[in-house]
């Protein structure tokens, strides 16, 4: 507002084809500058798009994409995922298991990979992972199906806050207690998790600095078109509450 911007916002759902379909529609309404955040667009159909729209600045949020039209604000997950990972060694923990997104993409690529190098420079066993539904129920049945595969784990971590709430619900509905008999922890530092019983332990996310340093980055691909800007890397901090 402060730069005399109108801001239109879309949502996909995560569904790549909705994602091709927005990006499209705006482009062709004569937006200056389009922003995503988490997408699951490949290299090839974000390429596709912008030959056709040559000139319009992209700014996406957690992405590997590379094109010159392209900016990338990105958080370290790989990092969230290492500090959660040495928290719960540092407690005692040398069964971990992981719940990741059925989704294949960026940030949920780097959030396993930093799981399981973490694990690995530990010594302990990197492999007990479950792909799930980033949702509630996901991480409920996806924390059902971890404790049948590998009984012997004694904490999860899960790919966000919504399936760490469902974790806990489900190692409640197994007689387990959380911390007391397994250890929970999330991802995203979201209201919810603030709020549930146990508290959530989790990593934080920024989502204002994210949010205000992408539309910085619009700002100066308006301002400068042909000038190319390195990557900007947000740090992520842990929160420490009751569930680990």
């Amino acid at each position: 507002q402060a730069h005399d911007y109108n801001v239109f916002l879309c949502n996909t759902d995560e569904i790549a084809e909705a994602e091709i379909r927005n990006l499209n529609s705006l482009a062709a309404q004569g937006v200056d500058g389009i922003i995503t955040l988490a997408t699951h667009m490949g290299q090839a159909a974000v390429t596709t798009f912008l030959d056709e729209y040559e000139g319009i600045p992209l700014v996406m949020v957690n992405s590997t994409i590379h094109h010159p039209q392209v900016s990338v604000v990105r958080t370290n997950n790989f990092r969230g995922s290492q500090i959660v990972v040495e928290y719960l060694v540092q407690k005692g923990h040398r069964s971990i298991g992981m719940l990741t997104n059925v989704g294949v993409r960026h940030i949920q690529t780097n959030r396993a990979l930093g799981f399981q190098e973490a694990l690995s420079e530990h010594g302990c066993r990197y492999d007990m992972i479950v792909a799930e539904a980033p949702t509630m129920d996901g991480g409920y049945q996806g924390t059902k199906e971890l404790l049948q595969k590998y009984p012997e784990i004694t904490a999860v971590f899960t790919y966000n806050d919504l399936m760490a709430l469902g974790a806990i619900r489900a190692c409640h509905d197994q007689g387990l207690r959380v911390p007391d008999d397994i250890a929970v922890m999330g991802f995203d530092d979201t209201h919810p998790g603030a709020m549930s019983i146990p508290s959530l332990s989790t990593v934080r996310i920024d989502t204002f600095t994210i949010g205000r340093e992408s539309m910085l980055r619009m700002l100066a691909l308006l301002n400068e078109p042909n000038q190319t800007f390195p990557p900007i890397n947000l740090d992520v901090q842990l929160v420490l509450r009751e569930s680990a």
